[in-house]
């Protein structure tokens, strides 16, 4: 289910309250949003909460206001100080030219106060606590960085990037190299994957919704995602392997199997076009060739 985030909301706010509406057990989101980001928020209801790894990665689109003025300890509006306002003087080709040089490949430090595991625990709580910690740059990539609106303390940008960025560093990292400091005081997920902030649900529909019976014909069926992966068609007998963990041979399956195949995900339907698994074809180490090992079984019921 695609929800439009509202400020404020945590991200496990919105999983709570899509689990008690749908009175689902399993619900989870993928790619946290903080509680000043609004946007796209991708949530997985019940077995589908098992395919988050294969999209957890996808890439990512925001729009983002960048205000020129002080670093912050949070890199955005909720931190304190860290210097005292300076005004910006800058231009707009110097911006554009500016913003090219954070295209492509780059390492990026996440923020100390975020959700990125440390040792096991969110890094914020180590902030919150004065404990220090040393935080490694992670490389991300940048595919594209636009500047939207240039107003004197303002940049407005759209941002096309890989899983792991964190656009609050992003505006961090612009403001340091414009040498006036800068956080971010506005952020948008417009998309996330194939999925478009376009067709999410507000959260005020989504009770409105329930209350007319009509939210579960909202839900994306699982078999609607992946349409980028090869399709294998298995039958009855393969169905039951699949549903038991046991790998299928090439003989077993039909459809778009991939060649080469090996480290290619790709999705086992039955005859009727329902999702059964996700995996790959392995070496089975043997005359016997590549056999196709289910990685994540659903079922089709």
């Amino acid at each position: 289910m695609l929800v439009d985030k509202p400020l404020g909301f945590t991200s496990h706010d919105v999983v709570a309250y899509t689990r008690r509406l749908l009175q689902v057990k399993k619900v989870g989101h993928l790619g946290t949003l903080d509680p000043l980001a609004t946007g796209l928020l991708v949530l997985c209801l019940g077995k589908a909460t098992r395919l988050a790894k294969f999209m957890s990665g996808w890439d990512k689109v925001y729009i983002g206001i960048v205000r020129l003025s002080h670093a912050t300890t949070t890199y955005d509006l909720e931190g304190e100080p860290l210097e005292k306002p300076t005004a910006a003087r800058v231009e707009k080709g110097e911006i554009i030219n500016l913003l090219s040089g954070f295209k492509g490949r780059i390492r990026q430090l996440p923020p100390k106060f975020s959700a990125k595991k440390l040792r096991g625990k969110p890094m914020h709580r180590y902030a919150r606590q004065g404990i220090p910690v040393q935080v490694e740059a992670v490389e991300i990539e940048i595919y594209d960085i636009k500047l939207l609106k240039l107003l004197p303390d303002q940049l407005w940008l759209r941002v096309s990037c890989s899983a792991g960025t964190y656009i609050r560093s992003l505006a961090h990292d612009i403001g340091q190299a414009l040498g006036c400091g800068g956080y971010l005081s506005y952020l948008r997920r417009v998309r996330f994957g194939s999925f478009s902030l376009a067709d999410a649900l507000p959260m005020d529909q989504l009770f409105r919704l329930h209350q007319k019976g009509k939210l579960e014909q909202k839900i994306i069926p699982v078999e609607a995602l992946f349409p980028e992966l090869p399709a294998l068609i298995v039958d009855s007998q393969g169905r039951q392997k699949l549903l038991h963990g046991m790998r299928l041979s090439r003989e077993e399956c039909q459809g778009e199997i991939p060649i080469p195949a090996e480290r290619d995900y790709c999705k086992a339907l039955n005859s009727e076009g329902k999702l059964l698994a996700v995996g790959r074809f392995v070496q089975t180490g043997d005359t016997c060739g590549e056999e196709f090992q289910p990685e994540v079984v659903l079922g089709d019921g």
